[in-house]
């Protein structure tokens, strides 16, 4: 009975792993909106997901980070390459704006750099 328990908590733990790996891996291209611009919703729960967002560049981005937690961590978005922050109250959704108008990767992270994404920004 004891192995059976210990199975089953091993086998508990990798899927649990498993979920969690997968949501950091997680990776969006950006969608056209209404107006041309390219749209991402980026989920703020303990990091973001997802954590890795294509789009284009010279054409406007508008990301919407629907932050559902109160920690002090992710009160705050930065993108130190491309010069954009914002606070993101908690348990609302905040846009962000903004024309990308260099190609490459950009961090972008929590005010203590704890959680971290990448704005993968194509030509």
């Amino acid at each position: 009975m004891e192995l059976l328990l210990v199975l089953a908590g091993v086998a508990l733990g990798l899927t649990v792993a498993v979920v969690v790996w997968a949501a950091c891996r997680s990776s969006r291209q950006s969608r056209p909106g209404t107006d041309g611009a390219q749209e991402v919703q980026i989920l703020v729960r303990r990091g973001y997901v997802p954590n890795r967002v294509r789009v284009r560049r010279e054409r406007p981005v508008r990301i919407t980070f629907d932050r559902q937690e109160n920690g002090e961590c992710t009160e705050w978005v930065v993108f130190p390459g491309l010069g954009v922050a914002s606070m993101l109250p908690a348990f609302r959704r905040t846009v962000l704006e903004f024309t990308p108008h260099t190609p490459g990767e950009f961090e972008f992270r929590c005010k203590l750099g704890a959680c971290r994404g990448h704005l993968i920004v194509t030509a």
